[in-house]
């Protein structure tokens, strides 16, 4: 899922906030970064009974991967 997917899931602030859990900065990085990271997938996945699907992203991979 992208972060357009859960923002236009979500449509305002208010609902992904009052549904997830989650804080608006966290949509907000996710627009900067452009992914979803996975364990945030996995988490809306559930919330939305699979309306929204999590998928693994690269990026989300190297993002995770220790710098050199």
């Amino acid at each position: 899922m992208t972060p357009q997917d859960v923002r236009e899931h979500f449509k305002t602030g208010y609902n992904f906030r009052k549904i997830t859990g989650m804080s608006d900065n966290t949509m907000h990085n996710w627009m900067k970064w452009g992914y979803v990271p996975y364990v945030s997938q996995k988490k809306i996945e559930k919330v939305t009974d699979g309306l929204l699907v999590a998928e693994w992203d690269d990026q989300d991979l190297q993002a995770r991967e220790p710098k050199a």
